[in-house]
């Protein structure tokens, strides 16, 4: 099986790529990503895409932020401070990773105001630190308040007004973060298909936990990307978190840094044909593409082709 990110929705361009990649043959459903920066509300937005993902037969989730955290607004890098969108807790030592950039150590925090301080190397004074990039932060103790953004709540709303019901839940990490989801989405609606996405040391902890038997009521996804970035410590324990996650869920899809070669160029790598057979033999069937694949989707189509795993097709 293989789920595709559509792109932001900021033009009618976005409707067209989006019809493109959900009529695709491979392609089982796609996922919406809530996080992106749209000039659009979340009930035009889900309103203009359910018809597309009915025309073509095709699952559409509707992927929430949860416990993700992004930079409030554009920042410049020698600043060396950046106001998250979130409130926290955390306890130092820390750092910060950002995208493009890598780690750097935390220096001080103010968390009424959600600042950072870090410290930055010189020369660096003409990047500019994008809003809503999101970014990730490792610390002795460190808690994102709460589960749901405000903006996760209106796309839950418009999710039910468009009939969907089927939602990915970012870093979740504990049975209270599935609660607060229900709570918001209520009694009345459709029972939620879930995609509960592991992204965090905490995340791997609580699957853990889980019974055999919960994961017959909702799918586990390995999030690589940021689940990767959360074991900056502990990289030996990485491949030990992927072995979990698909041994709690056969079912379990894969996310993030597939046919990662061509992020950032027009081939795949040696490392791509490697992991996909890695994962392959871990135990995975179930796949999805990350967001920036979407804008080389005929290319990502092409190789996938003959990457695919050979029983890859049928949703586990």
């Amino acid at each position: 099986m293989l789920i595709a990110t559509l792109p932001t929705f900021t033009s009618d361009e976005s409707l067209l790529l989006s019809e493109k990649i959900l009529s695709h043959e491979f392609i089982y459903g796609a996922r919406y990503n809530t996080g992106g920066a749209s000039p659009f509300e979340p009930e035009e937005i889900l309103s203009r895409l359910k018809p597309i993902a009915d025309r073509c037969g095709k699952r559409l989730y509707v992927d929430l932020e949860g416990r993700q955290v992004r930079i409030a607004h554009w920042t410049p890098f020698s600043a060396e401070s950046v106001v998250l969108n979130r409130d926290f807790e955390i306890e130092l030592p820390g750092q910060i990773y950002f995208r493009g950039l890598g780690w750097f150590p935390i220096v001080n925090v103010l968390p009424e105001e959600r600042r950072i301080f870090f410290s930055a190397p010189s020369g660096s004074s003409k990047y500019y630190l994008g809003e809503s990039q999101s970014t990730h932060i490792v610390a002795k103790e460190f808690k994102v308040k709460g589960y749901l953004n405000g903006k996760d709540k209106e796309y839950i709303s418009a999710a039910i007004a468009n009939d969907l019901s089927s939602f990915m839940l970012s870093f979740v990490e504990s049975m209270n973060d599935l609660l607060d989801f229900g709570f918001v989405y209520g009694v009345g609606a459709p029972n939620p298909e879930l995609v509960i996405k592991i992204e965090s040391i905490e995340g791997v902890n609580f699957v853990k936990k889980l019974p055999r038997s919960f994961t017959k009521k909702v799918t586990l996804m390995a999030a690589r990307d940021d689940l990767f970035l959360a074991h900056i410590n502990r990289r030996p324990d990485f491949l030990g978190a992927l072995s979990l996650i698909i041994q709690r869920d056969p079912k379990a899809i894969l996310a993030s840094k597939i046919m990662s070669g061509l992020e950032s160029g027009y081939e795949i790598s040696l490392g791509d044909i490697a992991d996909t057979a890695l994962m392959s033999k871990m135990g995975y069937r179930n796949f999805m593409l990350s967001d920036e694949l979407s804008k080389k989707f005929d290319l990502a189509m092409r190789e996938w082709a003959w990457l695919k795993p050979a029983d890859d097709g049928q949703r586990q």
